[in-house]
């Protein structure tokens, strides 16, 4: 007779990816697409505060190289149809945790915390 008792629970690591992992695996750094290739996709998920990091260097990069500003916003756009369900907003929950961190990694790391990623 087969035992009623579930086995045990299976836990799912979910990941918040920052900005310079995304960045190197674009320029093909191999320890970071390996990384990225090691786990599965639907289980990497990007902040807002990426997005508009990435925003500012396409701005930047515009007034010096518009040719490379516009693969970059390319590279943008695929970032966001890649992970449109998995890109987080910063909402006053994060802020409240947020608290006295007072830097754009301090909201990277409450984000992560209140959606339990690691």
């Amino acid at each position: 007779m087969r035992s009623k008792t579930p086995g045990p629970r299976r836990c799912v690591l979910m990941y918040l990816v920052d900005t310079n992992v995304v960045s190197e695996a674009r320029r093909g750094t191999r320890e970071a697409v390996a990384w990225l290739r090691s786990v599965n996709s639907s289980t990497i998920y990007l902040s807002v505060l990426t997005l508009s990091v990435v925003m500012k260097g396409v701005a930047l990069k515009q007034r010096a190289d518009a040719r490379t500003a516009g693969h970059l916003a390319e590279w943008l756009q695929k970032l966001r149809r890649g992970h449109a369900d998995r890109i987080l907003p910063i909402t006053d929950q994060i802020c409240i945790r947020y608290g006295p961190r007072g830097d754009i990694d301090g909201l990277a790391a409450a984000t992560a915390i209140v959606h339990d990623l690691s």
